[in-house]
């Protein structure tokens, strides 16, 4: 420049000896801390904001953006060289994530003639839960002391972030085991390999869709399954019936399980139910009183139908045989109400029909049945847990015409005439029965033919 000349767009710029960092990590734990199992999240987006009027809130068009960093695979970002002075520190929320430590995403940071570091921002992932139990009831919900079933596998699937099933190849799909309480959850413990920002983690994310699957447990029929309470969606069971007719998942097309950012979703149940059976005799009722002695014989091959429908309304009508002994069952049965038939055995006559016990309470009224013709009518099946699921002794008395006669072999005095014999006499004379079938013991004979004049046939 020359002695009389100036120059006005000189800039001196300054530069600082300090430094702010963090970390941005996967809480996994949720404690609000770094530390433990929790790891850091590479990929996710940290500016550097000058905070114009020290007010520790951002405000468009007055603070200024400074810097930006994007976090090394480990979580960590630094910003260098800074001067004494006020600034905000700023996260870019990862996709899907929830927050714990600094959950505003923005921290107030003071420079003060030294480094400021351990400014962390923690990120949250979800999880689902739930129980698969015996529903001893039928309704939908684990009462009282309604237990768990361990050891049955359940599967989650989760849509990948795109939120289409079958579609980008991000799907990801996990099966573990219920626990000894028939608990289960999908948290940060068993979803290695679910993936999110291109950094493999563990957890559930927002983003995308779930489902989740029951195995049937073997030795059970099909319960309700349950939503729970995921907040986005909490989604839906297939059919009329919650479930009950065999579907064992809950989210569907259309309906599926969303979570909320770092949600930790609770509820998905899905309850089983224990066969019922209903029993009983078809049997020669000797001394037609009802009730089956142990002397009185069964009768085989007679048919016995049950008939009715069930709690997923399902017509019932299937037949069985007696087997020698002359019992029946029908087993595997569901809630419902049931009707029990026989058909009346040849050569025999119809003897009392006895309603069984085993249907304990709790109950609706009379719903042991009701007897009829042949037939009880208006079992209900209702409550199943062991113990009061199986319904015994539905018996069937059966009575027989023996078709008694009385004929004359001998007598002490040669030819007496006719059938006629007088007072005194020794005579030995023959009964004959008709029986159906089997044996017949212990039985009595009354002969009511005496009389004053003598002994008559």
């Amino acid at each position: 420049l020359g002695a009389t000349e100036n120059e006005a767009n000189i800039d001196y710029g300054y530069r600082g000896s300090y430094d702010v960092s963090g970390t941005v990590y996967h809480d996994r734990d949720k404690d609000n801390t770094l530390g433990g199992t929790d790891t850091g999240l590479g990929g996710v987006t940290v500016e550097l904001i000058w905070d114009t009027n020290d007010n520790g809130v951002f405000d468009a068009g007055v603070d200024f953006i400074l810097d930006s960093d994007v976090t090394a695979a480990n979580g960590t970002y630094s910003f260098e060289n800074l001067l004494n002075g006020n600034y905000l520190v700023r996260e870019t929320q990862p996709a899907g994530y929830g927050n714990s430590e600094n959950p505003g995403n923005l921290i107030d940071v003071t420079v003060a003639g030294a480094d400021v570091t351990g400014q962390n921002f923690g990120d949250t992932t979800g999880s689902i839960a739930g129980t698969v139990y015996r529903d001893d009831n039928n309704n939908g919900l684990q009462d009282g002391v309604e237990p768990g079933i361990s050891g049955v596998d359940v599967t989650l699937q989760w849509s990948g972030a795109d939120g289409i099933f079958g579609s980008g190849g991000d799907d990801r799909t996990v099966t573990i085991q219920t626990d000894g309480s028939g608990n289960y959850v999908f948290d940060t413990n068993n979803t290695a390999g679910f993936v999110a920002n291109g950094d493999s983690t563990t957890g559930l994310l927002s983003t995308g869709r779930y489902r989740v699957l029951e195995t049937q447990p073997a030795g059970f029929l099909d319960g309700a399954e349950t939503t729970g309470n995921a907040a986005v969606n909490a989604g839906g069971v297939q059919g009329a019936f919650s479930g009950r007719d065999g579907s064992d998942q809950i989210g569907v097309a259309g309906n599926d399980i969303q979570i909320a950012a770092g949600q930790d979703a609770t509820g998905y149940r899905f309850g089983e139910l224990t066969p019922a059976s209903l029993s009983g005799f078809v049997y020669l009722d000797l001394d037609n009183d009802g009730i089956k002695d142990a002397f009185e014989s069964g009768i085989g091959g007679t048919t016995v139908t049950l008939t009715g429908t069930n709690d997923i309304g399902q017509s019932i009508n299937t037949a069985a045989t007696t087997a020698a002994d002359g019992s029946y069952s029908f087993a595997n049965l569901r809630p419902g109400t049931y009707a029990i038939t026989e058909t009346q055995p040849p050569a025999y006559l119809d003897g009392i029909d006895t309603l069984g016990t085993g249907l304990t309470p709790p109950r609706p009224p009379n719903s042991d049945g009701t007897v009829g013709a042949d037939q009880f009518t208006s079992i209900v099946i209702d409550n199943v847990a062991p113990g009061n699921n199986a319904g015994v002794n539905y018996n069937f008395g059966e009575q027989f015409d023996a078709a008694a006669a009385k004929a004359l072999d001998s007598t002490s005095v040669a030819q007496t005439p006719g059938s006629s014999v007088a007072v005194g006499e020794v005579v030995r004379y023959r009964l004959e029965f008709a029986v159906p079938t089997g044996t017949v013991r212990d039985v009595t004979v009354h002969d009511d033919f005496l009389s004053a004049s003598g002994l008559g046939f």
